[in-house]
């Protein structure tokens, strides 16, 4: 003998089932505008909201404010969750200091640790598009700083820390000061080693100070 399934009953299973499937489906991504803006320029990223508190980038889309035509279209590979809101994962910023905004926009933002890095566009103005700057891409914790330097700092576990600076020079990023400091292999001695950049030629110093308990 057959037993048959109240109606109402097969409804609420589907219905459950439906949710639950909806639950499971991963976030998909959208384009979002974003709340910077240059003189010539609005933007929008093609992200995915993961959860309320992490995003992450795929791509962005740059459109001519006088016309409202998209003059270009990067896309983003390998981008990893940010906590910054999904209206302020483009930000402009003239990394190169030639009075032109360029863009910045959260690559990895180191997880458990300090050493996060961004992707940075630098405005062509033969082609009146954005290009990445691969060097500046790959720096740690970087900062763009209002002296014409770009600083960049590195940690290695407890014990081994490093900072270093840049200029562009005719157009290209170059070292001009770095620093790093380590303790020493037994444990006893805390060793500190710069070069600085002066008139085209390095000058190094190394300083080995006692470790205090």
């Amino acid at each position: 003998m057959k037993t048959l399934i109240p109606v109402g009953a097969l409804l609420a299973c589907l219905g459950a089932g439906a949710a639950a499937r909806a639950e499971e489906a991963p976030p998909q991504p959208a384009w979002v505008e974003q709340r910077v803006l240059t003189a010539d320029f609005a933007f929008a990223a093609y992200a995915t909201l993961e959860d309320e508190e992490l995003s992450t980038i795929h791509g962005i889309r740059i459109v001519d404010r006088k016309t409202g035509a998209t003059v270009q279209e990067i896309q983003v590979n390998d981008a990893l969750p940010t906590r910054r809101a999904l209206a302020e994962l483009v930000q402009v910023v003239d990394a190169n200091f030639d009075g032109r905004p360029d863009i910045a926009l959260p690559y990895n933002d180191g997880g458990a640790g300090p050493n996060f890095v961004n992707q940075y566009y630098l405005f062509d103005p033969r082609r009146g598009q954005f290009a990445l700057d691969a060097l500046l891409s790959e720096l740690s914790q970087p900062s763009v700083d209002p002296d014409g330097t770009i600083t960049s700092a590195a940690r290695g576990g407890c014990c081994q820390h490093s900072g270093a600076k840049y200029r562009y020079i005719k157009g290209k990023l170059t070292l001009v000061e770095e620093l790093n400091e380590s303790l020493s292999a037994d444990g006893k001695w805390i060793e500190t080693s710069t070069r600085r950049l002066v008139n085209g030629k390095w000058q190094r110093r190394f300083k080995r100070v006692p470790l205090r308990e």
